[in-house]
């Protein structure tokens, strides 16, 4: 909100949201993209992506390209809230989901570094959550972990 006032009439990202769970997590979206582009990589394409099997609420770009500024050797995609299958891939990602009931996490980030500077491809799982940190503790953080590692 630095850029002054903004006319949300016609930006379809601001009318899917449904709770405050939601608007924390565009908050911290616009944040996650805030950050890579300020560690020398430029944004190239976004868009969105329908992943099979899922009905989203949410209607905005859901995929976003990086590539680093310096060699264009490097790259970065950030996905909101991608689908991880039991038993496919989709929108090139490489990762499964190895146990539960359901056939796919939507985790609420995924972020896929790839390009010269790493040794292989790596992958950086994050969630956000609207608690403070005692709350996260106590009641999510043992579920996060387990669900993605």
């Amino acid at each position: 909100f630095q850029k002054g006032n903004y006319n949300f009439d016609d930006d379809k990202i601001i009318t899917s949201f449904v709770t405050i769970d939601q608007i924390y997590e565009y908050y911290c979206l616009l944040n996650i993209i805030n950050t890579i582009e300020k560690t020398n990589f430029n944004l190239v394409n976004s868009y969105n992506y329908k992943y099979n099997d899922i009905n989203y609420i949410y209607k905005g770009e859901n995929t976003f390209e990086f590539i680093d500024n310096l060699e264009g050797n490097n790259k970065i995609t950030l996905y909101y809230q991608p689908a991880i299958y039991t038993y496919k891939f989709e929108n090139n990602i490489s990762l499964y989901r190895v146990n539960g009931r359901k056939t796919y996490y939507l985790p609420d980030f995924l972020i896929k570094i790839e390009g010269d500077s790493v040794n292989k491809l790596r992958y950086i799982i994050l969630d956000a959550k609207w608690q403070n940190r005692n709350d996260i503790n106590k009641y999510s953080l043992d579920k996060i972990i387990n669900r993605y590692a």
